[in-house]
């Protein structure tokens, strides 16, 4: 059975690595998306498209692109700067004819990554896609970086408040704690996170000190079930 199990593991990790990039072309006209595919696809890329935002939050939602190739003018619907809005986190690279500082600036405000001028040329798009895809999964990192630090801070603020420790005490008993009990820190300021917002306002301060000592200790789940 653990033979079997190991084997369905490897298939599924090897059908990761085999997933070709995949980048979402969003365009209302048919001949920049067919240009596009028939740069990027011999380049190694998945390429799927869409001509307008529907199309292309149906997309997001079900395909997960790596990246967006998008353009800011269309005939109907919401323009690309309103789609950027609608597409949570996934990467933008903008592809448009559009030069007018007013455009810029409002890219600027956003989260797009990088712009490419039209008309689109070939060997200029794989670079700037390259580029793009690079960009992203930096950014990605910083980000998960700066949620993980942010998680460990508020931890370390709700330990300073309730047992009223200096901020280097309450790391120490953060980083103990997580020794203790064989987890990272950052997994510990998320079970101390997520408690502490269940319990909101409600509880004494007695009940909170307590709580969190069990949580420090490693105690809380017995504690629960009993």
């Amino acid at each position: 059975m653990q033979h079997g199990k190991s084997k369905r593991l490897g298939v599924a990790m090897s059908r990761k690595k085999l997933r070709k990039t995949c980048v979402l072309v969003v365009d209302d006209v048919a001949t920049i998306r067919r240009m596009v595919k028939g740069v990027l696809e011999p380049a190694g890329y998945e390429v799927i498209d869409a001509e307008d935002a529907i199309t292309a939050l149906s997309l997001i939602h079900e395909r997960q692109p790596d990246l967006m190739l998008l353009d800011i003018h269309f005939p109907n619907g919401p323009s690309g700067l309103e789609i950027i809005n609608l597409v949570g986190e996934t990467p933008v690279m903008i592809m448009t004819a559009d030069r007018s500082d007013e455009l810029f600036d409002d890219i600027k405000r956003t989260h797009v990554i990088t712009h490419m001028a039209k008309p689109l040329e070939a060997f200029s798009l794989v670079r700037h896609v390259q580029m793009a895809l690079k960009n992203a999964e930096a950014r990605k990192h910083i980000t998960i970086a700066m949620r993980e630090t942010r998680e460990i801070a508020c931890a370390i603020g709700i330990i300073m408040g309730v047992l009223h420790t200096p901020q280097a005490g309450a790391f120490k008993a953060l980083q103990q704690a997580s020794i203790q009990q064989k987890k990272s820190v950052k997994a510990l300021a998320k079970v101390i996170l997520a408690e502490f917002e269940t319990l909101g306002s409600e509880g004494s301060h007695a009940e909170r000190g307590q709580r969190l000592g069990a949580m420090l200790q490693g105690t809380q789940a017995n504690e629960r079930s009993i």
